[in-house]
């Protein structure tokens, strides 16, 4: 069990400690670094925990008497920008995430806002790709609005800020309700929507790692709704699509011929050449009933394996694609815009 409350100035340690933890944490979620806020004074924490002029509060998650997570929020004092919070330092400490912890900060953080006079919207960002953080932020009312590109720079990548926003004057939209997704064969009028999907999961799978011209440059010739059309069109090409009520969550696609990489030397092999399920439907079973359709289309046209290619850096697809049964064999190159990438060739039974 855990409890909700709000930090006060003798709690600085304990916040101090917990959020140098967050910022040292892999991956980009926090702008801040550890080295920078380690060298500020106790006395800068007591004023984000609990601002003696009221411009911020923050709000911890106790165990016992452990502080493993919190939020802050920011209010502004200007006349023209004083209707908005920010919301800034969510998190959770690793071992206490899926308990509910996140949500019931963000719940009580929107609760603190609705309680300040004046505040009609809270404003956060969010490190783009961080898809988990993202889906959180949208559950309890976030909507994005805005992308700042290359808000961060490492030594690793220049990433983008997701900006989001929540009004207070408005309920929060209601739940979408969950329909069961189906499975189908592509037609040609599902051209223009599978061009959105394919552009908006390309997107949320590679936005992250790659610049935005290279990105902009791959989607614009592939996904865009003529060229969706002619591969839809094309027998060499077999498409399934998921289907959750009027909207696409999911697509797998076949090809026949084309140049087979060296290292696929299997008896009558077949690209799988797309495969990719929007992010609220990953971890929900989806890919594996696509993968078990695809693979049934493959074995009926009689095909003997299936191959493909998969971004050396995608550590998710390829845990995935291991789990299905495929096998690293070799590598080959993926060109994303004028970036030259390296790709894991990956070959598993067709059927299934």
């Amino acid at each position: 069990m855990f409890t909700i409350a709000k930090l006060t100035a003798q709690d600085a340690p304990a916040y101090r400690a917990l959020m140098l933890e967050a910022y040292a944490q892999p991956g980009d979620a926090f702008t801040s670094t550890a080295e920078e806020r380690a060298a500020l004074p106790l006395s800068w924490w007591a004023q984000r925990a609990a601002a003696a002029d009221g411009s911020g509060l923050a709000l911890g998650a106790w165990v016992g008497n452990a502080l493993v997570g919190s939020v802050a929020l920011e209010f502004s004092s200007r006349a023209k920008t004083r209707h908005r919070a920010h919301l800034v330092g969510m998190y959770v400490q690793p071992a206490q995430q899926g308990q509910g912890m996140a949500r019931a900060l963000m719940q009580a953080a929107l609760a603190e806002a609705v309680a300040h006079p004046g505040v009609r919207w809270v404003t956060l960002t969010v490190t783009e790709g961080n898809a988990r953080a993202q889906r959180l932020y949208e559950a309890c009312g976030f909507r994005v609005f805005g992308l700042e590109p290359e808000a961060i720079c490492t030594d690793r990548a220049c990433l983008g800020k997701v900006h989001m926003g929540c009004p207070l004057d408005l309920p929060p939209p209601a739940p979408r309700a969950a329909q069961p997704v189906r499975l189908r064969p592509a037609v040609a009028a599902d051209a223009t929507a599978l061009s959105a999907l394919a552009a908006r999961c390309f997107h949320d799978t590679y936005a992250a790692d790659n610049r935005p011209e290279d990105l902009w440059a791959y989607v614009t010739a592939h996904f865009h709704p003529a060229q969706q059309q002619a591969e839809l069109a094309d027998p060499a090409l077999r498409t399934w699509l998921a289907e959750e009520g009027d909207r696409l969550v999911g697509f797998a696609q076949l090809a026949w011929g084309g140049e087979l990489p060296a290292a696929v030397t299997q008896d009558r092999p077949v690209a799988l050449h797309r495969f990719y399920v929007v992010r609220e439907q990953q971890g929900m079973g989806l890919a594996g009933r696509l993968m078990t359709a695809i693979r049934q289309e493959a074995a009926q046209a009689d095909a003997g394996h299936l191959w493909l290619s998969v971004w050396e850096r995608n550590a998710r697809a390829i845990a995935f694609y291991r789990k299905c049964g495929f096998e690293a064999v070799g590598h080959t190159t993926f060109d994303v815009g004028s970036d030259r990438q390296r790709d894991w060739v990956m070959v598993g039974p067709a059927g299934g």
